[in-house]
């Protein structure tokens, strides 16, 4: 004769089961949207870097690209990393990051002929870079053009 030891294993589920199984499902897909809220907001977030301190510095290094461009997204960490504002010869330099696609209008203020597009405005200029995409690249290009 075969005893279980677990018998509740051949219970017929109650309504009081099912109700807080039905809870928890409720509970863990609240979260799920929550954390996914959560993520977009982050993004968004950080879609312009640095712009809410900018004081109106004479220099300002901007990145402009899109999520979807596989270069945009290899050069924004870099660009990131150097943060939102930096001393550079001497003088402040702030740095941002425009979506063109978020922001049109401010976009609509640059040559943008393909993405990633990187400019540093100096003095009223607008001066294009071309050079690498690494965090040492951009500080060299400034340590020239800022000086």
């Amino acid at each position: 004769m075969f005893v279980s030891l677990r018998p509740e294993i051949f219970r017929t589920p109650t309504v009081e089961s099912m109700e807080m199984k039905s809870y928890w499902v409720l509970v863990a897909g609240f979260v799920v949207i929550l954390l996914f809220v959560a993520s977009v907001v982050s993004r968004r977030s950080r879609t312009v870097v640095g712009w809410e301190g900018f004081t109106g510095s004479t220099y300002q290094f901007t990145m402009l690209g899109v999520p979807w461009c596989p270069h945009c997204v290899s050069a924004k960490p870099e660009f990131e990393a150097l943060g939102s504002t930096a001393t550079i010869g001497g003088r402040s330099v702030a740095f941002r990051y425009v979506n063109p696609e978020e922001e049109p209008e401010v976009a609509a203020n640059y040559q943008v002929s393909g993405y990633p597009t990187f400019v540093l405005e100096k003095d009223g200029q607008k001066v294009p870079y071309s050079g690498g995409r690494k965090k040492s690249d951009f500080l060299s290009f400034l340590e020239q053009n800022v000086a």
